[in-house]
């Protein structure tokens, strides 16, 4: 349960604090037994993940295979270099709507009632899945921003990794 909040929180902290991501994780006497839950915590920025946030949303949706994703992608790796993030990389491939998907898990009988993953329904149902349709959006200006359709083809996402300065076994993604 700790190790998965630690990962959650340096996920996070990469997006906000990306530069004071050098600052050694003790405190002021030189402790060592400083929790580093805390340490990353202590490096949010609200400010800084607020503006991170409205920067994505200028793109509208980002449905990959759109020139929204892309540009997308081209602002990240640009807020990565401005973090000071000097590996980045792109990781290319090709999509294809029209090819078999394999399934990734134990094979779940489907019955009519059952919800997503083979559970059951509580409560009040409703349709569920993903919209695909940018007409159901009530708002013209994100329904205009959203309107170009997925295609197939080559896709792009960028990562960077940095190896912790003060723990070489450790690394932000």
């Amino acid at each position: 349960m700790v190790r998965k909040a630690m990962t959650m929180a340096a996920f996070i902290s990469l997006a906000a604090a990306m530069p004071s991501a050098s600052v050694p994780a003790t405190d002021t006497a030189g402790a060592k037994s400083a929790d580093p839950l805390l340490a990353l915590v202590a490096r949010l920025d609200l400010g800084r993940y607020k503006a991170t946030i409205k920067g994505l949303t200028q793109f509208g949706d980002r449905r990959q295979g759109t020139d929204r994703n892309r540009a997308a992608v081209d602002w990240i790796e640009s807020q990565l270099k401005s973090y000071g993030c000097s590996g980045i990389a792109r990781v290319k491939y090709a999509y294809s709507p029209a090819d078999a998907q394999l399934p990734s898990g134990p094979t779940i009988e489907k019955k009519a009632d059952a919800a997503v993953g083979g559970g059951r329904y509580r409560g009040s149902m409703s349709p569920t899945g993903v919209n695909v349709d940018p007409n159901l959006q009530r708002d013209e200006k994100l329904r205009a921003i959203n309107a170009q359709a997925s295609r197939a083809g080559a896709r792009e996402e960028v990562f960077c990794t940095k190896i912790g300065a003060s723990h070489p076994e450790e690394m932000y993604i």
